[in-house]
């Protein structure tokens, strides 16, 4: 009796709202997409007027790369797709171009040439995702993936069902899936828009996604916590670059579309023009309550959603809430010129997405600091390919020697700490030179001309190059670096510094033989003044006149050499230049790194060492001359000194009057103790702006762990100040447990961007 009720009470609703039944093609992706699917098929099969009203109407699909899962479905499934029958390592290299094949070009445009699938026809995705796209493509291409679908859509489109609405073209698609392993993660993009193209040929599409978040999982993952949130962040990042094709309005959507080869049974599909979901719905694990399966309880809120009055209360805004979704938000952002995001998402019920925009910031600016010293020390061997013959013989990047000699001590990096405070700076200097001279190497072996290249370019004349050893040779006739090094190294006299800061620097004050440039021009300056006061002496017959001429001259000498230490020329720097610094000064030398300016420095300070040395000795000598008492005939000056003493005044300057260039000498004499001096301030100089960096580096390694820790357990852990304020807040990427996942904010949107890029940061040239 009670059945019969039930059935005239159907029957009298089918008579109020007659044909309002929609078709809907639910498709499961993965185990927890399949899960969720499946939800929503045992609530319609448990319905009284399941096979009247939905039967034709509602279709469900499942594409699994794990079989045994399939299997749990296919009683309630309408088709069941497996994608991963197939051998993955094996068929990439055959459509990478690395087999017998050409590359195929539809493949090649979305793999990584480096990367290697994973061999045999293994059940899941390994929480990989490109594992499952590879295998939805392959289905795609080979198999009769496509047409099983389409026949599914057909179906839905009967046009004998008297259920189906009337005067309506609409396909409804839902896809379900989870962004937290490697099956849904990886293939819902390529189905929604494959999926999208079928219905079009048929209908309307009105494409939903419904998405797990990677939290709901977060008792069953295990140590992988991180990779599956790594996942979530990868694959809504992806679902957000493809969804701002829904805003047409605003400035940041691409007109053209965005290249995306989703279904190589159809090659000519390069790009996409459409947002892939009309909606998104987002699930995750509330904070303040849960539910024994999150995700069952997800599918009742789907099939709730859709399949009673909410869905009619829904759309009866929908219409509404679209003519606010075609921009992207906030409406400031484009003003400010910064991108922005759709608005194409929501949940089951209300929810608050609550962004601790300040907290964050902070996050990333402590991070972002830490990184900058980490890398600007060289604490570690990078993991980039070119660097692995380093990290395969880690030793040699942490032991230094006293000197180059053979023989010499030998330090491990753990025992800098116990050595004396002199000799520990020299060693910790040493090992630093060292280890960009590893790292250049190891890039000029493979012909790139990277960061630590550049680094060496900036610490040599041309004609160097760093062995393995990390010592700097003399290749005579080699040019060892590649073309982008070498032009460095052939521009290193050019105005400015963007060639070679120690080229620049060594060409002015150094010379391996003979007089350094800039001496030997402040020579020239003198010797210019000399020759034409020689010129225009025989015009002067008072001898008088002449002393008082040629003293003149001597001045007009000296002051025309100094001038040239101080100003160059235009071929070589003058101590101008070199004494304020100006080769690693941040205003001037805007794109050289850090880590080059350091180099640069101890490069120069180990180059000019004998010279400095030798300047220091020759100053000395020439202070200690003029501590000599002078005796009478001395003091009549130079004309003095130049005849010989015991001599008189009149005797000296008749003989001066004959020998200018002994003048000229003189005058070079106290040039040459100038340029000493200059070179002694140049050098100690740039012994202070290393020592800035030991002291830097030495308070990091000291304070290492503490600000890590602090980083880790007190902004990204759970011991920050609470920042819920409703039930059904939800604070953005922060798990269950309080800790904040901020750090795949920071990888993704912060650590390559120029303003905290260690070898484009300034902060502390200037010091």
């Amino acid at each position: 009796m009670a059945g019969d009720k039930k059935r005239v009470a159907i029957v009298d609703e089918l008579l109020d709202k007659p044909s309002s039944q929609a078709p809907h093609l639910f498709v499961g992706l993965g185990g927890a997409g399949c899960k969720l699917a499946r939800r929503v098929a045992d609530h319609l099969h448990a319905r009284a007027d399941f096979h009247d009203r939905y039967r034709r109407l509602v279709k469900f699909a499942f594409v699994d790369t794990n079989i045994n899962d399939l299997e749990k479905h296919k009683e309630v499934a309408d088709d069941v797709f497996l994608i991963s029958n197939f051998e993955k390592a094996e068929y990439a290299t055959l459509a990478s171009g690395k087999g017998y094949l050409e590359a195929d070009d539809y493949f090649t445009q979305w793999v990584p040439q480096d990367y290697r699938f994973r061999a045999g026809d293994t059940a899941g995705a390994g929480q990989i995702r490109i594992e499952s796209r590879l295998g939805a493509y392959y289905q795609m291409k080979h198999g009769d993936f496509v047409l099983r679908f389409r026949k599914l859509l057909e179906d839905l489109k009967a046009h004998d069902d008297g259920y189906r609405r009337i005067g309506a073209s609409e396909i409804r698609i839902i896809l379900c899936y989870s962004v937290a392993g490697g099956t849904g993660s990886g293939v819902h993009l390529p189905m929604a828009y494959m999926l999208r193209d079928q219905a079009k040929q048929l209908g309307t599409p009105f494409v939903i996604g419904v998405a797990v978040m990677p939290s709901v999982f977060d008792t069953k993952v295990g140590d992988n916590k991180d990779g599956t949130y790594a996942n979530g962040y990868a694959a809504l990042k992806e679902t957000e670059h493809l969804m701002r094709l829904g805003a047409p309005s605003s400035p940041y959507n691409p007109t053209d579309g965005i290249a995306f080869h989703y279904n190589p049974s159809d090659t000519t599909k390069r790009r996409v023009t459409s947002q892939p979901f009309e909606f998104l719905y987002i699930i995750d694990r509330p904070e303040s309550f849960s539910v024994d399966e999150p995700i069952l309880a997800a599918g009742d809120g789907l099939y709730l959603q859709l399949f009673t009055d909410l869905f009619g209360k829904q759309a009866g805004d929908y219409d509404n809430y679209t003519q606010h979704q075609r921009f992207l938000v906030p409406h400031d952002f484009e003003d400010k010129g910064i991108q922005g995001f759709t608005s194409y998402y929501g949940s089951y019920g209300a929810a608050v997405l609550h962004i601790p925009d300040k907290a964050l910031l902070e996050y990333c600016s402590r991070v972002a600091a830490v990184d900058v010293l980490k890398a600007s020390f060289l604490g570690g061997i990078p993991t980039a390919p070119e660097y692995a013959p380093l990290r395969a013989a880690p030793e040699q990047f942490s032991v230094v020697r006293e000197t180059d000699e053979d023989g010499a001590a030998e330090y491990a990096e753990a025992e800098l700490a116990d050595r004396p405070r002199d000799a520990r700076d020299l060693l910790t200097d040493r090992l630093f030179l060292k280890r960009v001279r590893l790292l250049a190497n190891c890039e000029w072996v493979k012909n790139k001309h990277g960061v630590f290249a550049e680094a060496f370019v900036h610490g040599h004349e041309k004609g160097k190059f760093p062995s393995r050893s990390g010592r700097v040779t003399d290749e005579d006739g080699v040019d060892r670096v590649p073309g982008d090094a070498a032009r460095q190294y052939e521009s290193a006299t050019e105005s400015g510094w963007g060639g070679s800061i120690a080229a620049k620097v060594l060409t002015a004050i150094w010379s391996a033989e003979g007089v350094p440039r800039l001496l030997d021009a402040a020579y020239g300056a003198v010797a210019a003044i000399g020759a034409e006061a020689e010129a225009r002496k025989e015009q002067v017959s008072d001898v008088a006149t002449k002393s008082e001429f040629l003293s003149r001259a001597e001045q007009e000498a000296k002051q025309a050499g100094m001038e040239c230490l101080t100003n160059g020329t235009e071929e070589v720097c003058g101590f101008s230049i070199l004494d304020e610094k100006k080769f690693i000064d941040p205003k001037v030398t805007k794109t050289v790194s850090l880590i080059a300016k350091r180099y640069a420095a101890l490069s120069l300070l180990e180059k000019l060492g004998a010279a400095y040395r030798d300047a220091k000795k020759r100053v000395d000598e020439y202070r200690e001359k003029e501590r000599v008492p002078q005796s009478a005939a001395e003091e009549v000056g130079v004309f003095a000194k130049v005849a010989g003493l015991g001599k008189s005044e009149e005797k000296a300057r008749s003989a001066y009057l004959g020998d200018l260039p002994i003048v000229e000498s003189n005058v070079k004499e106290q040039i040459e103790i100038e340029f000493c001096r200059r070179l002694i301030s140049t050098f100690d100089s740039l012994r202070r702006y290393v020592g800035v960096f030991r002291g830097f580096q030495e308070a990091y390694e000291s304070r290492r762990d503490e600000w890590e820790t602090d980083i880790a357990e007190r902004i990204q852990g759970s011991r920050g100040p609470a920042t819920k304020a409703y039930i059904l807040d939800s604070e953005a990427l922060q798990i269950e447990t309080g800790r904040r996942m901020w750090d795949f904010f920071y990888e993704d949107q912060i650590r390559g961007r120029d303003e905290v890029d260690f070898f484009k940061s300034e902060d502390l040239s200037g010091m």
